[in-house]
Order: structure tokens, then sequence, then C-alpha cells
């Protein structure tokens, strides 16, 4: 196999550790390959700020409670090499299940933080999943930075508190949403569209966050209830067929009043032809 790709923990920290040695700045890009756009800034950011810079691929079962949801995710493995090859990519750390998950693996991880609010209601054990294989990740590839979209804000947020928590000496870095010229944020889950849900309607999402920020800087005063409900009922007459969530929470993911949060988002969950898409902007 290509030597730029490295399936093996050992030989990975084996590489690492000799740029590591050298006095390297290593950047990390964790991901879930079907690279678009999104992970690109990810990668030219890191690079802005990082001597060497190491993109994983791994679909983490451990972050699916839904396995048709696990099992059609896209993979496009031989464009995604040729993207970092492309872009520079030190190396693909691209392990396989069960080396990640040895047979007789039992350990777990909770966020409890953050397990009552969002995606983690519609999606349980979600949360834990991804803070699990992050934990392992970074105990493997030692990065000095990585880098997060703002897409999946809740995500962002928890891998703060996990470096936080458990004093992972690791600069976490966010990068704003990058978005198709419909205004529809960049997600590998786009592809599984039909072109009329991803050209007509999924855009809807981001004009309703752009539309409910208007309405609420013009009046604070407005009654957040019923504004919600009114913009839910809008995005199901667009087409969209369940609404997870329609949100307003601070920057820390607690509830917003705006007499006393100073930042805030305002957060969407919707499901159209069985694809579920996130959203957020800052308020």
């Amino acid at each position: 196999m290509d030597e730029f790709i490295v399936n093996n923990i050992n030989q990975i920290r084996a590489k690492i550790k000799k740029f590591s040695d050298a006095g390297k700045i290593i950047g990390f890009v964790p991901t879930m390959g079907n690279l678009h756009a999104g992970h690109i800034s990810l990668i030219n950011k890191a690079y802005s700020e990082c001597d060497k810079v190491i993109v994983s691929i791994f679909i983490n079962p451990k972050q699916f409670n839904d396995d048709n949801d696990f099992l059609s995710y896209p993979k496009t493995l031989e464009s995604d090499i040729n993207i970092l090859k492309n872009h520079n990519v030190s190396y693909l750390f691209y392990p396989d299940i069960k080396d990640i998950y040895p047979e007789g693996f039992t350990c777990d991880i909770s966020f409890s933080s953050i397990n009552n609010k969002l995606c983690a209601i519609d999606r349980e054990g979600h949360f834990n999943g991804v803070g699990l294989i992050l934990i392992k990740l970074f105990n493997i590839i030692k990065p000095n930075k990585v880098y997060f979209g703002l897409k999946d804000y809740q995500q962002y947020v928890l891998v703060k508190n996990l470096v936080s928590f458990l004093n992972y000496d690791i600069d976490v870095v966010s990068q704003d949403i990058i978005r198709e010229k419909s205004g529809l944020a960049l997600s590998s889950r786009n592809n599984l569209l039909s072109d009329n849900a991803r050209l007509n309607i999924a855009p809807k999402l981001y004009y309703i966050l752009q539309d409910i920020k208007k309405v609420i800087n013009d009046n604070q005063d407005i009654d957040l209830i019923n504004l919600i409900l009114n913009y839910k009922e809008k995005l199901l007459r667009y087409g969209f067929s369940k609404i997870d969530y329609l949100d307003i929470l601070d920057n820390n993911l607690d509830n917003y009043n705006f007499k006393i949060s100073k930042n805030a988002r305002i957060f969407v969950a919707a499901i159209i032809e069985n694809v579920r898409l996130i959203d957020n902007i800052e308020l």
C-alpha cells in the first residue's frame, strides 16, 4: 500500500515521533472521509499554523445509533486520497475497525453535560461515541493542534470540554462553516440528496436561520417560543419531513436569555429524503 497511507497504530506513532523529535508542530484533522471543501479549509488552516498535518479517515461505528446510517455513510477513499495528496498532507491515518476497537473492547465514556440537548436528544449515545474515538485518536497522534468546523458546533464544544477535562496539551482550533453557493452548509450527507432537495429545499435551513436572526435583532422582546414554532411550521411547508430541533442557545450550549446572553447561536436539525441535515449561525 502507498506509504502515504498508514493503517498501523504503531507505524503512525513512529512516523509522527520523528516529526515531534525534530521540533515540528503537528496539526491533526480527524474525518470520516468523503472529503469536501469544508475539510480542505481545515487542512489549509492547519498548514497555516503547523509544520506537518495528519488527517485520519475512520467511519466510527460507536457514534451511529442507526446501523443503516452507518452502512450508508458515503465512502470515497480514492478521491479522498487524491485530495489529501494534492494538499500536501503528511500522512493519512486509515485504521481498520478491529484495530481501533479490538475484540473484547468494553471502554465507554459519557458527556452528560451535552447529552440532553440538540443532536444528543435524537442520537442517543452519539457524542459518547465521538468522545471515545477522539480520545483514542489524540492518544495515537498526539497532535499540538486539532481542527474542527463549526457546522457541528455541539461537537466542537465537546472537543473543547474533552481537552480541558482530560488535561490534553492540545489547542482546539475552529473553522467557520463552508457553504455551497445556495447557502447549504457543506456536508458529506448532501451527496445523498436528490438534485431538487439539494438545490431547492435544503438551502431553506440557512434562510430560516437568517430570518430568525434578523427578527430577534430587530425586536428582542419577541415571544421566542411562538417564533420558533412558526419557523418550524415553515420548514415543514418547504418540504422537510421532520424537524428534530430549532433552538437558540448561548455559546456554551446553555439556555439563551437575550438580557444576559452576550454570545449565542441559532441551531437547526431537519430531515429531508431520510437525510438529516444540521446548521447553525451566530446570533
